[in-house]
C-alpha cells in the first residue's frame, strides 16, 4: 500500500538520504558500547523482527514543497545553473522497521516516490519556474536504513541517526519544448536523518532532513566507523531538508533509543576494578625530565609595591605522586582516583615588556597541600555528548607556593586551588604505564551521565587569580599490572 506524503518533508529527507551515498569508513578499536535500538510497545525489537510502518501524510495549513537544491547543465552550453526540482507530494512504501541484538545496529528500510514537480532555475538573481520544462519522477531502489550516531569518533556524541543510502533514489526526466535543462538525473547517495523524539515511545515518530545537512556519522558497534555522508544529483552536489512523519501499521508505540550510558571505570589485569577495591599507584617523576618537559603554572600575580599584576609562568622540573590510588565503582557509578602532588624545582618567570623572563631574585618553593580527589566525568557539556572520558581533580589546596628572595618583586605565598580535568591516555586500552595529562588549553567543562546528568565548570586559582596547568604524569601500579580508563 502507497501512502501520501506532502512533498517538502518527505523528498527533502529521502533527498538527503539517497545524495549522501558516498561513506567513507574508518576501523578503530571496539568499544562496548550499546548500539541504538528500537523499542516497540515497551519491549526491543530484537533480531530477525520487523514492524510493517508507514509515512503518515502530513496536515499543513499551507500547501507545501519538497525543495532538491543542485546545479544542472544547461543545454548547447558548458555552463551550469542552479536549480531547485520543486515537488507537492512524497509517497512511501514498504517501509519496515527491522530489529536487533545487542551491540548491533538496528535498520529502517522505506521506498519512495514523487509526484507534483517543477524545476525552478537561477535566472541573474532571482530563481524562476522553467514552464517549458516537464518533469517526471520515476521511483528508484528502496532505501537502506541502518542507526548509527552523530558526528565523528573523535567528537563522540551519542545523538541517534539514521542513515539511509541507494544508488538510485529517484530518476529525474525533463522534458519539454524550448526547456535548457533536457536530460535524466538520477538522485543517489546517502544521507542521515535525526530521529524525534529519542529515547521515548510515541505513535508518531519523525525522521527529520536537517538543514545544514548532516555531515559526519559514526559507530560504536560492532567496530568504530566514520562515514561521510553525501547527496547527488547526476554528478552534481544536492541538498534536502524535510521530514518524515512516521506510524506503524498496527499503531502501536515505537522508539529509537540509545541505552543508559556506563560511567567510565578502572580495568585492571583485564578485570573491572570493583566497589571497595583499590589499586595503589605511583607517578614516574622523572618522565617531565626525561622528555624535556617541565610542569607550567599559568597565572598573573600581584607586583610588590604596586598595585599591578604581571603574567606570570611558575616552571617546575619535577612532579611525584604521594598516596596515588585508583578506586573501584560499580556500574553506572564512576570511578575514582586519589593522589598528593609533590612539586620540586620550580622556578618563577614573569612578563617584561612582551617576553617572559627568568625572575631570578626569586626563590619558589613548593609545599604539599590536600590530596586531590579524583572522579570520572566525560568531557564537554551535556549537550555535546561527548564521550571521551576525564579525570576530575579538585582540592581546596593542591599545593602552596612560597616566593621569597631579596629583590624578588612577587614576595608572598599563594595557594593553588579549584579543579582541574585529566585527560587519561591510552583510553579504552590497558597498559603498564598510563599517562594523566593536563591539556593546554584547558578542558573548560564536563558532564555526567550517570548516576545522574551533571555538569560542571572548572577553575583552577592561584592566590586569588585564574590559573591554568600544563603537565603530564605517567602513572604506573605499584603491582605492576596492566590497568586503564574504559567507557
Amino acid at each position: 500500500m502507497i501512502f501520501g506524503i506532502k512533498a517538502k518533508y518527505l523528498w527533502m529527507g529521502l533527498i538527503a538520504l539517497v545524495l549522501g551515498g558516498a561513506l567513507v569508513s574508518t576501523l578503530a578499536v571496539a568499544s562496548e558500547i550499546e548500539a541504538p535500538f528500537w523499542k516497540v510497545n515497551e519491549k526491543r525489537l530484537e533480531v530477525g523482527e520487523k514492524q510493517q510502518a508507514k509515512v503518515k501524510e502530513h496536515k499543513e495549513s499551507k500547501e507545501e514543497e519538497t525543495i532538491i537544491k543542485s546545479e544542472l547543465p544547461i543545454e548547447k552550453t558548458e555552463k551550469k545553473a542552479e536549480t531547485e526540482i520543486r515537488c507537492k507530494t512524497v509517497v512511501s512504501k514498504n517501509a519496515e522497521l527491522k530489529g536487533s541484538k545487542p551491540k548491533e545496529d538496528a535498520g529502517f528500510n522505506v521506498g519512495i516516490g514523487m509526484t507534483g514537480c517543477k524545476l525552478w532555475a537561477k535566472n541573474w538573481k532571482e530563481l524562476v519556474e522553467e514552464k517549458a520544462c516537464t518533469l517526471e519522477a520515476a521511483p528508484g531502489e528502496e532505501l537502506l536504513g541502518r542507526f548509527w550516531l552523530e558526528g565523528t569518533v573523535a567528537e563522540g556524541k551519542t545523538a541517534i541517526v539514521l542513515l539511509l543510502k541507494a544508488t538510485k533514489i529517484a530518476v529525474f526526466k525533463i522534458t519539454g519544448v524550448g526547456c535548457r535543462f533536457l536530460g535524466e538525473y538520477t538522485l543517489g547517495g546517502s544521507v542521515a536523518v535525526q530521529v524525534t523524539p529519542e529515547n521515548a515511545e510515541n505513535k508518531n515518530v519523525k525522521f527529520i532532513f536537517p538543514s545544514p545537512p548532516i555531515t559526519a556519522v559514526h559507530q560504536a558497534q560492532p567496530a568504530k566507523e566514520e562515514a561521510k555522508p553525501q547527496l547527488t544529483l547526476g554528478s552534481t552536489t544536492a541538498a534536502a531538508t524535510g521530514e518524515l512523519e512516521t506510524v506503524l501499521e498496527n499503531g502501536q508505540k515505537f522508539g529509537a533509543f540509545a541505552p543508559e550510558g556506563e560511567a567510565p571505570f578502572w580495568i585492571v589485569n583485564e578485570k573491572r576494578l570493583g566497589l571497595e577495591e583499590k589499586q595503589a599507584a605511583k607517578t614516574v617523576g622523572t618522565l617531565l625530565k626525561k622528555e624535556g618537559k617541565e610542569t607550567i603554572i599559568k597565572s598573573e600575580l600581584p607586583i610588590e609595591k604596586t598595585e599591578t599584576k604581571a603574567a606570570v609562568e611558575i616552571r617546575c622540573k619535577t612532579v611525584v605522586s604521594k598516596n596515588a590510588e585508583l578506586k573501584g565503582s560499580k556500574p553506572k557509578s564512576d570511578a575514582g582516583f586519589g593522589l598528593g602532588l609533590a612539586i620540586t624545582s620550580c622556578k618563577l618567570w614573569a612578563k617584561n615588556g612582551k617576553e617572559l623572563v627568568e625572575e631570578k631574585e626569586c626563590t619558589v618553593e613548593a609545599i604539599p597541600g590536600e590530596e586531590l580527589a579524583g572522579r570520572f566525568w566525560l568531557e564537554g557539556t551535556t549537550a555535546e555528548e561527548k564521550t571521551v572520558v576525564a579525570l576530575l581533580l579538585k582540592a581546596a589546596s593542591m599545593a602552596v607556593f612560597k616566593i621569597t628572595g631579596a629583590g624578588c618583586r612577587f614576595a608572598g605565598e599563594y595557594t593553588l586551588s579549584g579543579n582541574v580535568a585529566v585527560q587519561v591516555s591510552p583510553e579504552n586500552a590497558e597498559n603498564k604505564a598510563v599517562r594523566l595529562i593536563f591539556p593546554s588549553p584547558p578542558i573548560p567543562v564536563v558532564h555526567q551521565a550517570q548516576p545522574a546528568v551533571e555538569e560542571e565548570k572548572l577553575e583552577l586559582k592561584l592566590g586569588g587569580s585564574k590559573a591554568a596547568i600544563t603537565s603530564e604524569m605517567e602513572t604506573e601500579l605499584e603491582s605492576g599490572l596492566k590497568f586503564g580508563a574504559f567507557e
